[in-house]
């Protein structure tokens, strides 16, 4: 599965975005971008990936997450934070 997304994020501070991916998931690919631009990704294919944005990437981020899963499809929860 394959899914692009807008995620909200601190324009001014770094910002960090995880993906919890429910038990039907194998594993996640993230990208970010920002202007045309790649800025972030972990393509790792763990669950619960976690990318960190950096200050300056504007107030929101375009986030694709293509996910393996075991059963026909499988779902997953993004959230954003910063320290």
């Amino acid at each position: 599965e394959r899914e692009t997304i807008d995620m909200p994020v601190a324009p001014d501070q770094l910002t960090y975005l995880v993906i919890l991916t429910d038990e039907a998931a194998i594993g996640a690919k993230v990208r970010a971008h920002s202007g045309g631009k790649e800025i972030a990704s972990d393509q790792s294919e763990i669950t619960s990936p976690i990318l960190q944005i950096p200050a300056g990437s504007g107030a929101s981020v375009k986030l694709d997450v293509e996910m393996s899963c075991d059963l026909d499809a499988c779902g997953y929860f993004a959230q954003a934070y910063v320290k």
